[in-house]
């Protein structure tokens, strides 16, 4: 997921600041919760230079990575494409009802949200990110079976702390 999205990613980072590549990383794992590699994001920036999307500076041994006029030009275009993945994403979560008989409504009250712009993706922790992973391991590994009970303990402790939330 990363790797085809690192650029968007990089992007949205420079929107306000320039950073140093090591800076861009760390904002990545703090946005999704996954810490890109150097042998992906210096690639990714090289290439960007290339396209002129971003220009690097030195300030002593550090490169520092700024937003070009054409970067701007493309995190607008981006931008305009919200729409598109928010439809994306509400396709699937129809399909994913539809094949298992499960009720979207509260992912439809969030993806109703992100229409509206009542907040944004980034607001969304990493955590969720990482929760996803964490389920996709148990699951890969064959855990969950084993698991249930515990699983499910879990996420009722979890609802019930959010649930206190006023």
């Amino acid at each position: 997921m990363i790797r085809g999205n690192l650029k968007i990613l990089v992007l949205k980072a420079l929107e306000k600041h320039s950073l140093s590549g090591y800076a861009l990383m760390k904002y990545i794992e703090d946005k999704i919760g996954t810490k890109p590699s150097p042998g992906s994001m210096y690639p990714v920036l090289d290439e960007m230079t290339k396209e002129n999307l971003v220009v690097c500076k030195k300030e002593g041994r550090k490169k520092i990575y700024s937003l070009t006029k054409e970067g701007k030009n493309k995190l607008k275009e981006l931008a305009q494409q919200k729409e598109i993945i928010i439809k994306k994403m509400e396709d699937s979560l129809k399909l994913f009802a539809a094949m298992t008989g499960q009720n979207i409504a509260p992912f439809q009250q969030t993806i109703d949200a992100l229409k509206k712009g009542t907040y944004s993706i980034e607001d969304i922790p990493p955590e969720i990110h990482n929760l996803k992973m964490e389920m996709g391991r148990i699951f890969g590994r064959g855990l969950f079976p084993k698991n249930k009970k515990k699983v499910k303990e879990i996420f009722k402790k979890a609802t019930n702390e959010l649930k206190k939330i006023k």
